[in-house]
């Protein structure tokens, strides 16, 4: 599938730190509090990241599944906001389905990959 410019300008714009904290702050403050952040995106994948810190951690001594809900739906919903842009008519996404596996407890920095682009 070919990309066009307004897909790469947005995968520039989420590549950026700057940009992409000015994002979370405007559209997903709790991604910016909670540290949130997109380590890698291209058009076919998307990996980010979310750290173990004291607004992140809960009273079992692990992160809280919201905040690695959120890093997860991110890892998938950048990659639909960049399918969108391709399109020529004004489309609105909500995401339906995620299905996600756990191992064991996050007490570190933990990944969340969509490689399904």
């Amino acid at each position: 599938m070919k990309i066009n410019n307004k897909q790469k300008s947005i995968i520039k714009k989420l590549e950026s730190k700057i940009i992409s904290k000015f994002f979370s702050m405007t559209k997903l403050p709790l991604a910016l509090i909670t540290g949130l952040k997109i380590q890698e995106i291209n058009y076919f994948k998307c990996k980010t990241n979310v750290h173990y810190k004291y607004l992140n951690k809960n009273p079992f001594d692990s992160t809280y599944f919201a905040v690695q809900i959120m890093a997860a739906e991110l890892s998938i919903g950048a990659l639909l906001l960049i399918a969108v842009e391709g399109l020529k008519s004004d489309v609105s996404f909500i995401l339906t389905n995620m299905r996600a596996k756990f191992f064991k407890k996050s007490r570190s920095r933990i990944e969340f990959v969509c490689n399904e682009g």
